[in-house]
């Protein structure tokens, strides 16, 4: 068994467990709902969840309820330990089911680990065998050139989000500090309204338009740049902001509130910001099509 299987198997996985959250949290909220930590198509814990669930619970294959229980203690640790392991690296919690019954601290539940434990059982008796009839058609080399294709967009997508949230409370104390001082700055407080972001900007244009002096009118500029260059920059973030809607800080709970109502304020100045998701999507799903193609093909 090579490394360009093994991955091959990974990146199918991550790409179904993306899917099924998108179709899974879109039904709950009514609308469309794009998950996942990265740009492109895929929830690796779920790639990783998947290979641990078939790779350990193999043989338990033959006793559904046997591997239904094993699937829900391995999906629930996993799930545990990246909980964790995100809110101490990070500082920022990117789930939390503290009100769903039968929680274990926000970051599971029993709902939850019950379907991981369904999904668990579906991959092992029916989406591997299709997963590993699929792969087999394809000849190595093939299978290795289109990993090293996938792996480049992946290790590329994961680097800008590492980035993203490595920023995060950095980001978000930046923005307290610009606020805590444009209250105090020639009377900037009296026209900012935290809760209409909207209204404030066309305040601040108001002011550079009807200025009463050439300073409060350089003034506005600067107020009015230095709040689109917030948004601007913390593109990534409302990305991911978008993605988990349920995500907080309990460091700058204050700014990430403030920065969901920046973004919507300046809408319209960020809608080039899913472009580049878009792209990798595209990709993966030429990348996919072409693989299939070729399956088909042999």
């Amino acid at each position: 068994m090579s490394a360009s299987y093994v991955f091959a198997l990974f990146v199918f996985y991550s790409f179904v467990g993306w899917l099924s959250e998108v179709v899974y949290c879109s039904i709950l909220e009514r609308r469309f709902v794009n998950r996942g930590f990265l740009n492109g198509p895929l929830c690796p814990v779920y790639g990783f969840g998947a290979l641990l669930v078939i790779y350990l619970l193999g043989p338990f294959a033959g006793n559904i309820p046997l591997l239904f229980v094993m699937a829900v203690i391995v999906t629930s640790v996993l799930e545990y330990a990246t909980g964790l392991f995100l809110e101490t690296a990070f500082g920022t919690t990117w789930w939390d089911y503290s009100h769903y019954r039968f929680n274990l601290h926000g970051r599971v539940c029993l709902l939850n680990s019950l379907l991981f434990g369904a999904m668990g059982v579906v991959g092992v008796r029916f989406l591997h065998p299709l997963a590993v009839s699929a792969l087999s058609a394809v000849t190595p080399p093939v299978l290795d050139a289109l990993a090293l294709a996938v792996a480049t967009l992946l290790a590329f997508d994961l680097g800008l989000t590492l980035r993203s949230l490595a920023g995060f409370s950095a980001w978000l104390s930046t923005i307290s500090e610009f606020l805590a001082g444009a209250r105090e700055t020639l009377g900037f407080g009296e026209w900012l309204n935290e809760r209409d972001l909207a209204g404030t900007l066309a305040a601040v244009r108001e002011r550079i338009r009807l200025g009463a002096s050439e300073e409060e009118r350089r003034l506005a500029e600067r107020v009015a740049g230095r709040l689109e260059r917030i948004v601007a920059r913390s593109r990534g973030l409302v990305r991911l902001l978008r993605a988990f809607p349920g995500a907080g800080s309990r460091a700058h709970g204050e700014e990430l509130a403030l920065l969901r109502r920046l973004h919507a304020a300046f809408a319209r100045k960020t809608d080039g910001a899913p472009v580049l998701s878009l792209v990798l999507r595209g990709i993966a799903l030429a990348l996919a099509l072409a693989a299939l193609a070729v399956a088909v093909a042999l």
